[in-house]
């Protein structure tokens, strides 16, 4: 039998969809993977491990809540939570409630609100939409300053609903569901009882529809002709006004010397593409629009073709269809120094993230899935930080969290704490008493503790603690494919014979094959060694496995709160 070694120098094609494990021949089978849980694909080619979710806050009465983003400059990044009858305002860089505001019209929001409602932002001013409720004007005069108050409108249009005309808006007709800032304007998209409909402001005067006299900088009112009625879930200010229904894509161009106008709206308004969408809001990755189709099982780019001058809708997640299961929110975390590629967050009704790694000009579109110890129900990104509310169950009672992606976390609902001297005993704990933790301390694995009164006493003194839940970050090979003079062995009896990993800066992981579990050394022999955490290693660690199938696939595991760098795997194959 002849001894084959075949590398995977690469995964930028990320976990791939079974449906596709026969195109062995293929440049993305080559560079994919049939499982990536927890884990990032960096634009270099390797995987490493997520960070932790920092706990922040338990909602409301552990309600079901919704994250907005507030932006107000690079340094002064909030989120505001949202529960039925209030929000909470928490500053990026400062833990804890800054601000909590119940008043009317806050007061008025119920659930199905929350969940459905849309907004946009403009320096100090948050403009929230429902097609159920009089839009609400949120703003900021400091950190701990904020008010909200229902817009009211000069000039609203009128219309004949069959009994006479009554204006376009109202509590009897119905509000917005869609908003956006865009050339001066601000745009609304479908109006309750016309979801076809588009208004745009006076120019410099968000609250004034005055139509007047279809002056150029006068209010715009505009409603899609098509042949069906297509609700405007969505309008995005991209290249062009995006307008995003429930039938299809539609845009408003504009140009220099062809601006928008009440006059030239109706010709400007354009079908693109035909899929339809729904409400999670659309996101700008990599110069394109990333938006879910209404069915909830499709992800596309709304991206520009300069040849055809004209919009495409790809389907971006076709490689991966199996991670995306009825999304219910969306949001981005824009490339970093530390991360040089956009992270794409889809928030799945199953509670699962999938994710997607993104950087056009290294051909890097890769998707992954994030799983936790609860049922993640929400994301938003502010300040390139990533915030989810994640609904857990603590000593046996469902509570929702708010929590965060931080990269010195490596556990999940986890606390950080630094006493500056060793200790063993720790505080600050509550929200998960009664639930048996991991401990990592001064980068050992302590023993797990089960908090009591939101304290507990670690197996050894150490000066920088963090608990939390665990989770394990997966890597698993697809079905290694052997050509031999251009003939294929899949199919074929092979023997497993070895995994050799590419590790960077890592500990502690385990492989698997065939029911058979290896654990590689990673403690080295000199002077106290003993006395120290294991080193962070880079290099190879070869693991002897052995065991006959049709379908090889290893698994590397990293299920301790450690480091986790895979660079490239070379497997020996015997056939």
């Amino acid at each position: 039998m002849a001894r084959i070694k075949k590398i995977q120098t690469s995964f930028v094609s990320g976990e791939i969809d079974p449906t596709i494990y026969g195109r062995v021949l293929t440049d993305i089978y080559g560079k994919a993977s049939a499982k990536l849980r927890n884990v990032y694909v960096r634009p270099q080619g390797g995987v490493f491990r997520r960070e932790g979710l920092e706990y922040i806050d338990t909602t409301t009465s552990s309600q079901k809540a919704k994250i907005v983003p507030f932006e107000f400059n690079d340094e002064q990044t909030y989120i505001l939570v949202f529960t039925p009858g209030e929000f909470k305002v928490y500053r990026t860089d400062v833990n804890g409630v800054q601000a909590t505001v119940s008043s009317a019209p806050i007061s008025g929001l119920n659930a199905t609100h929350i969940d459905e409602m849309n907004w946009t932002q403009s320096a100090d001013t948050l403009i929230l939409v429902h097609k159920d409720f009089q839009p609400i004007e949120i703003k900021r005069a400091g950190h701990t300053s904020w008010t909200a108050t229902n817009i009211t409108f000069s000039n609203i249009p009128t219309f004949d609903y069959g009994s006479g005309n009554e204006p376009l808006i109202s509590a009897t007709r119905g509000w917005m569901r869609s908003v956006a800032f865009w050339k001066g304007r601000l745009w609304f998209g479908g109006l309750g009882s016309r979801p076809q409909t588009i208004l745009a402001s006076v120019i410099g005067l968000y609250y004034d529809l005055n139509e007047g006299t279809g002056l150029e900088d006068q209010a715009i009112n505009v409603t899609i002709d098509d042949d069906r009625v297509n609700i405007i879930n969505n309008i995005f200010p991209g290249r062009g006004l995006q307008i995003f229904t429930s039938g299809g894509e539609f845009t408003i161009r504009s140009s220099v010397t062809d601006a928008v106008t009440p006059e030239n709206i109706a010709d400007q308004v354009s079908k693109e593409t035909l899929h339809g969408s729904g409400r999670v809001r659309p996101h700008s990755v990599d110069g394109t629009t990333v938006f879910i189709e209404e069915q909830g099982s499709v992800v596309r780019q709304f991206v520009f073709n300069d040849v055809e001058q004209s919009f495409n809708s790809p389907n971006i997640s076709i490689l991966a269809q199996h991670l995306i299961n009825d999304p219910v929110s969306m949001d981005i975390r824009r490339a970093v120094e530390a991360h040089p590629s956009d992270y794409l967050y889809i928030v799945n009704s199953d509670g699962t993230v999938a994710v997607l790694s993104s950087l056009r000009e290294q051909d890097l579109l890769a998707w992954s899935l994030f799983e936790t110890n609860g049922f993640i129900e929400d994301v938003a990104v502010s300040g390139r930080i990533t915030y989810f509310i994640v609904r857990r169950n603590v000593n046996g009672v469902d509570v929702r969290f708010i929590e965060r992606l931080n990269q010195l976390h490596y556990t999940d609902a986890s606390v950080l704490s630094d006493n500056g001297s060793p200790t063993s005993s720790w505080s600050g704990y509550d929200h998960l008493n009664s639930e048996s933790i991991v401990v990592r301390g001064d980068d050992y694995i302590l023993d797990d503790v089960i908090p009591s009164g939101g304290a507990f006493t670690s197996s050894a003194p150490v000066s920088i603690l963090e608990a939390g839940f665990n989770f394990s970050a997966v890597v698993k090979s697809l079905p290694i494919d052997v050509i031999i003079e251009g003939q294929s062995f899949s199919g074929e009896w092979k023997d497993m014979v070895s995994a050799n990993i590419n590790l960077y800066e890592s500990r502690n992981i385990s492989v698997s094959y065939s029911g058979n579990n290896r654990k590689p050394s990673f403690r080295r022999f000199g002077n106290n060694v003993l006395d120290a955490p294991i080193d962070k290693f880079n290099g190879w660690k070869k693991v002897y496995l052995g065991g006959y199938n049709r379908d090889i696939q290893v698994e590397i595991t990293q299920d301790e709160p450690l480091e986790f760098n895979i660079l490239s795997i070379n497997y020996e194959v015997r056939v």
